[in-house]
C-alpha cells in the first residue's frame, strides 16, 4: 500500500516539485510559506454550518423550483401545456448546469482548501448566496438566462461540495475514530435541517421571503466562520517566488495549466491508489441509485396515488428524520449504551490500558466498524426498495420510506472506510467527494430515462440494482483488505 500510494503522490506532485526545486538553480529566491489548519479542539464548531447550510437550503428547496414556473408559465399555478414543457426542459437544464459546475469546481476547491481550510467554506457560502440573490432577480425580470447565471453559482455550491468542505475539515482531526464521528455527526445535522422544509415553507408567505431568509442565514453562517471557527499555521513548506518581470508568460501558463489538471486531479488521484478504488465505485454506484430517487418518488407517488406539493414534502421530512436519528443512534447512543451495560470487546479495554501503542488496532477496528455499518446500511435499502412497486394505498409509503432511509447513512460510513485504508487522506476525500459528485450527474440520466421508458415503479428495482452493486463493491474491498 505504501508504494502505491508515495507513486501516487510523487506522481501527481510531479510538476509541483519541478517548480519549487529547479528554480533554485537559477537563483531565484526561496520564500516559506504556512499552510493554516483548524486546530484539534475547534474542529467541532464546524459542526453548526452543516445544520445552518441545511437549514437555509431547505427554506428554499421547493421554491427555487416554482421560481422557474414563474419565469415560463403566465400563471405559475396552472401552467398550460406549451408551458409545461419549456418549465420542465428549463428545471432540466438548471440542474444539468449545476451538477456540471459542481464537478468542475472540486479540483480547484481542493487546492484552496490545502493552505486555508475555511477557504471552501467560504466559497460555498459566497457562492449559494450569490445564486439566491441572481435566481431573485431573474424572477423579476422574467429572465430565464439569469436564472441559468444563477444555477452557476449554485453548482459551486452543491450540497456534495458542502460535504466535501466539511469532511476537508474533520480530515484533519489526528484520531480516525472522531473523523468518523465527525462525519457522521455533521450529515445527521444536515438530515435534521432538511427535515424541516415542510415545516418552514408552511410558514412563508411567498418565495421572496424564503430567499431573503436562506440569505440572512449563510450571512449569519459566513459571520459565525469568521468569528468562531480559528485557524493556526500548521506546516512550513518552502517554495521559490518567480521574478516576475523575467518569467511572467511562463508563470501564467504553468498557472492555467495547473488550474485545469485540478479539475481532474480527484480522479487520477483515485486510480492511484488502489485501496480507494472500489470504496470509490461504491460511492459512484451508490449515489447513482440516489441522487434522483427521491424525484422518481415524488413522481409516483403523485401519479398513483394523487400526493399533493405538502404530501410529498413530509415524505421527504421523514426520510430525512429518521436518517439524521439512525446516525445519532450509531454514533452516539449505541456506544452509550455498550458502555452502560459493559459491553466492551477485548480490543476497547486494550486501547484503555495503553492508548498509545493500540493506535493501529484501533484503526483497522474502526475501518471494520464502518465497512460492517456501510454494508447493512445498503443492504436494508437493497431489500426494501423493490417495495415501493408492490405499495397499494398512499399511506403504505410513509413506513416503508422510514425504513429505505435507514439506508440513507451510507456515504458516510463508506467516506470513513475509504478514507481509513490510505494514508494520503486530504486527497482521497476529494476523490471520493468527486465519485460522489459523478454518481449525482448520472442518476436523473439512468433512473429518469429508467422511469419515462419502464413507468410504474420498475425505476426502484433498478435503483435497488444499483445499491446492490455497490454492496459487491464494498464486499469486494473487504476481502482484498482482509
Amino acid at each position: 500500500m505504501d508504494r502505491d500510494e508515495h507513486h501516487g503522490e510523487a506522481t501527481l506532485g510531479g510538476e509541483v516539485h519541478a517548480d519549487e526545486t529547479t528554480p533554485l538553480n537559477h537563483g531565484i529566491r526561496p520564500k516559506n510559506s504556512a499552510l493554516k489548519v483548524i486546530p484539534d479542539e475547534y474542529v467541532h464548531r464546524v459542526l453548526f454550518l452543516a445544520l445552518s447550510a441545511s437549514v437555509a437550503m431547505a427554506a428554499t428547496a421547493a421554491t427555487t423550483v416554482y421560481a422557474y414556473a414563474v419565469i415560463t408559465c403566465a400563471d405559475p399555478a396552472h401552467c398550460k401545456d406549451d408551458e409545461r414543457g419549456a418549465y420542465a426542459g428549463a428545471v432540466a437544464v438548471a440542474t444539468g448546469i449545476a451538477n456540471t459546475c459542481g464537478i468542475l469546481a472540486l479540483g480547484p476547491l481542493q487546492e484552496a482548501v490545502k493552505s486555508n481550510p475555511k477557504a471552501g467554506l467560504l466559497f460555498w457560502l459566497v457562492s449559494r448566496a450569490t445564486s439566491i440573490i441572481i435566481l431573485a432577480i431573474a424572477v423579476v425580470r422574467k429572465s430565464i438566462r439569469l436564472a441559468f447565471i444563477g444555477r452557476i453559482f449554485e453548482g459551486f455550491a452543491t450540497d456534495n461540495l458542502l460535504h466535501y468542505n466539511l469532511s476537508a475539515i474533520y480530515i484533519s482531526v489526528s484520531d480516525q475514530n472522531r473523523f468518523s464521528s465527525l462525519l457522521g455527526t455533521s450529515l445527521a445535522l444536515y438530515m435534521v435541517g432538511m427535515s424541516l422544509s415542510p415545516t418552514i415553507a408552511s410558514f412563508l408567505p411567498n418565495f421572496f421571503t424564503s430567499f431573503i431568509m436562506a440569505l440572512a442565514i449563510f450571512a449569519l453562517s459566513l459571520l459565525y466562520l469568521l468569528l468562531f471557527v480559528p485557524v493556526a499555521p500548521g506546516k512550513i513548506l518552502e517554495t521559490t517566488r518567480l521574478d516576475i518581470s523575467e518569467n511572467r508568460n511562463a508563470t501564467f501558463a504553468g498557472r492555467v495549466t495547473g488550474r485545469i489538471q485540478s479539475i481532474y486531479r480527484p480522479l487520477v488521484v483515485l486510480c492511484l491508489t488502489r485501496r480507494a478504488i472500489l470504496p470509490g465505485l461504491a460511492l459512484l454506484l451508490y449515489n447513482t441509485s440516489q441522487a434522483y430517487l427521491f424525484p422518481s418518488l415524488m413522481v409516483y407517488t403523485s401519479i398513483n396515488f394523487s400526493f399533493t406539493g405538502e404530501q410529498n414534502g413530509f415524505l421527504i421530512s421523514t426520510a430525512a428524520a429518521v436518517s439524521a436519528l439512525y446516525l445519532l443512534g450509531v454514533f452516539y447512543i449505541f456506544p452509550i449504551i455498550k458502555k452502560w451495560v459493559g459491553w466492551r470487546t477485548k480490543i476497547q479495554d486494550s486501547e484503555e490500558d495503553d492508548r498509545d501503542s493500540d493506535d493501529s488496532i484501533s484503526d483497522k477496528e474502526s475501518s471494520r466498524h464502518e465497512l460492517i455499518c456501510s454494508i447493512l446500511s445498503m443492504s436494508i435499502q437493497f431489500i426494501a426498495l423493490p417495495f415501493v412497486y408492490l405499495i397499494t394505498e398512499g399511506w403504505q409509503i410513509f413506513p416503508l420510506v422510514a425504513v429505505i432511509a435507514l439506508g440513507l447513512a451510507a456515504p458516510s460510513f463508506i467516506k470513513s472506510y475509504g478514507v481509513s485504508l490510505v494514508q494520503n487522506k486530504s486527497s482521497v476525500v476529494a476523490s471520493l467527494a468527486m465519485m460522489e459528485s459523478l454518481g449525482g450527474l448520472l442518476s436523473p440520466l439512468v433512473l429518469g430515462l429508467w422511469q419515462s421508458q419502464s413507468g410504474g415503479g420498475m425505476v426502484f428495482v433498478m435503483a435497488s440494482s444499483l445499491v446492490g452493486a455497490a454492496i459487491l463493491a464494498m464486499l469486494a474491498s473487504g476481502l482484498m483488505k482482509a
